[in-house]
Formats: C-alpha cells, structure tokens, sequence
C-alpha cells in the first residue's frame, strides 16, 4: 500500500494520477483475466458433461459458450476498468457503444444456434422431413429478420431517433412487397407445399383435368410431366394451391368400377356365369394386390346387357396400377372369347315388310 502513496504516483496526466491508471490497468487486467479463467473452466466442465449425456442440446451449449470470443471480454474488461479513471464522456460513450454492438452481435450469434437446432429437432419428430434446402432458406430469412431488429435496436440505445427510419424501412417494405406480390404469393406457397405436403416429387397428381407427376417444387413455381404427351408443365405455386389438386400418390387402394356389356343373343346360362369368370380373372391377375368387390348384372341397355365390375387396386404407382387393369381387361376379353360370350356394341334392328307380305329382318 505504501507503494501506491509514492509522490511518483500523485504525477497527474490528463486528470488522472499515475496511480489511478495503474489501478485501472490492474482491474482491466484481472477482470479479462478472471473472464477467460471462468470460460476455460466452464467449458471444461461442460464438455465433460457432454460426453456423458445422450442429448445434442449439451453440445449446443458448448458452441454457444465457445463462440463468445475475446472482444467481448475485452471491451467489459475496459468498460469497468473505465470506471476507476476521469475519462471525456465521448470515451466512455465510445466503449459503451462498441460493447453494446459486440453484446448485440453474439447474442444474435447464440439465437441463431438455438433457432438453428430447434429447427433441425422439429423437422426429425416430422413424418415427412422437409427438404434441407428449405430448412437453409427458413434459417436465412430468420437471420435477416433478427439481425435488421437488432441493429435497430442498436441504434436505438445508441441515441439514434430510429422513427425516421422505421418510417423509411416500413414504407420500402410495402413498396417492395406490392411490387413483388405475386413473387411473394407464389413463395409463400413454396414454404406451404412443403410444411403442408400436399403432394411430394415423385406423386401422381390431376390438377384442372391436367395429370402428372410431380417433378421439382420450385421457389415459385412447380413442374409436372404430363402423363399425357410427356411434356413438362409448369405451374405457379400459388396458382396450384388454389386448385383441387387430386393426388393419385397418397392412394392406398385405388378403386376401379367399369362397365362390360355383352349381347342379348348370350344365353340365361352364360350370363349367370360372367359374375364368377370375372371374379376369378380379378383375383388371379391382382393377387394379394387387388381386393375383388362385385359384378354384377346391372342393367338392359339399348343394345346390351350390362354388368358393373368394381375392384380396388393396392398400388401407389400410377403406371404399375394401370398395368394391373390392362391385365385383367386382356384375361376378361380372352376368357369370354373362349367361352363364346360377344361384346355388344351399338346396333339397330330395321323391320322391313316385303311385297309379299313378309317381314325382313337386318341389323344395322
């Protein structure tokens, strides 16, 4: 203590005395010391905690921790150590100011990390996980947001009127997003398609009468190739929410019901017999994969006798399924062929009456 009452000490340098910036140096220097102690300690401890557990959210803690980095410590350390010495208002403001930017810089770092992993845990409890692009655009537009409210809020504690420019950001936003509505309509539903999933690359999809599948789910529109010509179409995202989208790729069964209409010339015994034909022809061609329903006699045509066959089809490809129908139909036309059985198709019966006095039969 003598040491420090040392006429030496008393020299006075810009309103401080030697003694008071030794001081200060001494406190500047304990407090980083102390600071960066306390960083290696606990983390130290930390990534022994985090060995031992099962959870990620140790680790998160351990970056977080790690991530802090000297300016940080460095400009507290100043700060209080400022506080020992007779400084102009316009330092003290100055090291004010750079902590409270550094602070607002890590903790936007630290958010981000945590919004970062919660996030990732959403979308692994998620059925269906979304696409890691979109999880990158979600976790960008997230950071643009964050970042723009913590420069405000910046400025705001350094003493800026931030009204002016709220005022400024809010009309630019409007300008902007007026300018790019149906940019921004169609991105919205970019996030919608793929939080919602009502279709995924690969589903077979009807939208307005137009079929396909589904190919890229773009940022503003989506392509489909057509089942039809095989074309490519593209669809806005927007526009594809607003239709009734049927999607043939979410089908567990597909149900299938057509008609089959023989002639009226086919005998009683016959047509008692086509229920059983066909219901042997569905479950051999289908197996396991087809659930036979009914056939039935349904009802008299203008030129035929019509019976209604209805089966459902487990198959989630669209073209596999198709192949299955195309089957059954080959095996029903065979098998009738061998049996005699004709297929109607539209006639008409012309009554003639000859000179004689005869009636004239001709189909027509």
């Amino acid at each position: 203590m003598d040491a420090l009452n040392h006429p030496i000490l008393e020299i006075v340098f810009f309103d401080n005395p030697i003694k008071s910036y030794l001081i200060a140096l001494l406190v500047f220097l304990a407090t980083y010391t102390i600071l960066k102690i306390f960083k290696f300690v606990l983390l130290k401890k930390l990534k022994e905690w985090a060995k031992k557990s099962s959870t990620r959210w140790d680790d998160v803690i351990v970056e977080i921790v790690d991530m802090i980095g000297w300016p940080f410590y460095m400009l507290v350390s100043l700060y209080i150590a400022l506080g020992f010495l007779t400084v102009p208002e316009i330092v003290t403001a100055i090291v004010k100011s750079l902590l409270i930017i550094v602070s607002a810089f890590y903790g936007i770092k630290i958010v981000l990390r945590i919004i970062e992993e919660l996030l990732h845990i959403w979308n692994e409890r998620r059925k269906e996980k979304l696409d890691p692009s979109l999880i990158q655009m979600l976790h960008t537009l997230i950071k643009a947001a964050l970042w723009t409210i913590a420069i405000i809020t910046v400025l705001a504690n350094l003493g800026y009127d931030i009204s002016v420019l709220l005022a400024g950001v809010s009309i630019t936003s409007l300008a902007v997003a007026f300018a790019f509505q149906r940019i921004m309509e169609d991105l919205f539903a970019y996030f919608v398609i793929h939080i919602d999933k009502p279709f995924k690359v690969g589903d077979t999809v009807f939208i307005n009468g137009e079929g396909g599948t589904v190919k890229q789910v773009g940022l503003k529109s989506t392509r489909i190739v057509s089942l039809k010509n095989g074309e490519e179409l593209v669809v806005s995202n927007a526009q594809l929410l607003n239709s009734w989208i049927h999607n043939y790729g979410r089908i567990y069964k597909r149900r299938h019901a057509f008609m089959i209409g023989v002639t009226y010339e086919t005998p009683v015994e016959k047509l008692k017999q086509i229920p059983k034909m066909v219901e042997e022809i569905v479950k051999e061609v289908g197996g396991d994969k087809v659930e036979f329903e009914r056939c039935v006699f349904k009802s008299y045509g203008d030129f035929s006798l019509n019976y209604e066959v209805v089966f459902h089809v487990d198959e989630k490809d669209y073209n596999k399924y198709l192949k299955i129908v195309e089957e059954i139909y080959l095996k029903i036309k065979e098998r009738f062929d061998n049996e005699g059985i004709e297929f109607a198709y539209p006639t008409q019966t012309i009554f003639l009456k000859s000179s004689n006095g005869e009636n004239e039969e001709r189909n027509v």
